[in-house]
């Protein structure tokens, strides 16, 4: 299960990053991304970010990862133990030790590179690759 979690992640943060996306079809008529039908932010698009998009993103996204974590930070000492080693060494195989967190961080940084993509895609790439960055130079 673990496996899939993590597996699926940039899949599930996309998905549900893009119910929160809007286009401009017209002058001054937004559409959803997923669902062109519905317009930005009627009851029908909160009704989908609310019941669908923001449970997926507090549960799969974001709490999973940090459940996961905080099991590794409680058992940092005893990784080697057979029980931590069968359910969690997938995460932290072929790290240091102290640096088992790794995986962590690197489901941060799809997080970021994911919302950037999604939420500037209608700016230049620059900016969006400036932003991911944190580089901001004229």
């Amino acid at each position: 299960m673990l496996c899939i979690v993590f597996l699926f992640h940039p899949t599930m943060t996309l998905e549900s990053l893009n119910i929160f996306r809007c286009n401009q079809v017209d002058e001054g008529d937004n559409r959803m991304t997923k669902h062109m039908e519905y317009k930005c932010y009627s009851y029908e698009h909160l009704t989908w970010a609310v019941m669908v998009g923001l449970p997926i993103l507090i549960v799969w996204v974001v709490g999973l990862p940090l459940i996961v974590l905080a099991i590794l930070i409680k058992h940092r000492h005893n990784l080697e133990d057979w029980k931590i080693k069968k359910y969690f060494l997938v995460l932290y195989q072929g790290l240091k030790p102290d640096k088992f967190y790794w995986e962590f961080f690197n489901t941060l940084r799809k997080f970021v590179i994911l919302s950037a993509t999604v939420f500037m895609s209608s700016e230049s790439i620059n900016l969006s690759i400036f932003v991911v960055v944190g580089k901001f130079e004229s």
